[in-house]
């Protein structure tokens, strides 16, 4: 009994020192680390999640470290303290994964939120970061146990031909993908068209596919490969404004000058209401007639947007604006009629 209690006074400094180190080594990290990434990254950039990230990074040292001293601490067997000093590195190796797994996925996220020109927050590239982080750390821990990883990789690059004929799809999807946001000419949140008709803003660039929600507020979900091979206008690289062209008609017996007067007054006071005042300094609305109808003459508008979203937004306040600017002014937009002269035969 006697002996028990030395021991345990023994211990007692010991046990002092490694909470003493614990409790020095986390307050400090705790206090200042998000200090630091915001002098190192910015502002912008150290938002909560990274702030969360690095005290997790922060925290793991620090507890291994009370852990490894405990094991040296304690009276143990050579053979158990062996044994759990393997465990302990085995878990450490995993933990600090996981923790550079978190802080790089935070800090992805925070900069391609707050920067412009980036890849954008495609689930492709954090997937691709995070399996690797995994596999990384999983070969590291099997090392450290006295796995070899060697024959286990040589037998991956001699089944290699086989997996990709087997998955020949998936991994077209998924360097597709790859292409697609390596090009930078594609990221999400652009506003795109595959094809007349068919547009939407990026969602999503995922392992095999990517999102698109149009505006009817429907996802189209589109393989990869696809993406990879079509003819894609994307209205958000470049200069994003857009021309609006729109077709109007007017009564035969109109003052085609009155008309293109009214018409241009028309069109630059519904940009001016979307925009302001001297929204398009070097760009005038245009008037061009072009065709002789059934009931009209018909001539083409020429308008001006900052994206393609708002075309129909401006399309419907100069319809309006122009009809009731027409009325004023007694020009006719006719209904589509048709006149038919009637031949009589002589007896």
């Amino acid at each position: 009994m006697l002996e028990n209690i030395s021991n345990i006074d023994h211990l007692i400094p010991k046990a002092t020192l490694v909470v003493s180190i614990v409790v020095l080594g986390l307050i400090p990290g705790l206090l200042f680390m998000p200090r630091i990434l915001r002098t190192i990254l910015g502002s912008r950039i150290t938002s909560g999640p990274v702030i969360s990230a690095s005290r997790t990074l922060i925290v793991i040292p620090i507890a291994l470290l009370f852990c490894h001293i405990a094991i040296n601490a304690w009276p143990l067997g050579k053979e158990l303290r062996l044994d759990l000093t393997v465990y302990l590195r085995v878990f450490a190796i995993l933990a600090m994964g996981f923790a550079f797994m978190r802080l790089g996925s935070a800090l992805f996220n925070a900069y391609t939120l707050n920067n412009e020109g980036t890849p954008g927050s495609a689930s492709i590239l954090l997937n691709l970061f995070r399996v690797g982080v995994c596999l990384i750390a999983g070969m590291i821990a099997l090392e450290a146990v006295g796995i070899s990883v060697t024959p286990a990789l040589t037998a991956l690059g001699v089944g290699g031909l086989a997996v990709a004929l087997g998955f020949q799809e998936t991994l077209s999807n998924l360097f597709g993908g790859l292409a697609i946001l390596m090009g930078r000419k594609i990221s999400v949140g652009d506003f795109i068209e595959l094809e007349p008709g068919f547009d939407g803003r990026v969602e999503d660039i995922g392992w095999r596919t990517t999102s698109i929600r149009r505006l009817d507020g429907n996802v189209v979900v589109i393989p990869n490969a696809t993406m990879a091979k079509s003819t894609i206008l994307n209205f958000d690289v470049g200069n994003a404004e857009t021309a609006i062209l729109l077709q109007v008609g007017v009564a035969y017996n109109s003052d085609l000058a009155l008309v293109e007067r009214v018409t241009i007054e028309e069109a630059r006071l519904a940009m001016e209401g979307m925009y302001g005042k001297n929204c398009f300094p070097e760009f005038e609305p245009l008037v061009r007639f072009h065709t002789f109808g059934d009931s009209s003459i018909n001539f083409t508008v020429v308008m001006r947007a900052r994206h393609t979203t708002d075309q129909h937004l401006l399309k419907h306040e100069f319809i309006k604006a122009l009809t009731a600017r027409y009325r004023q002014e007694r020009i006719e937009i006719p209904f589509p009629i048709r006149t038919l002269a009637r031949m009589q035969r002589s007896s």
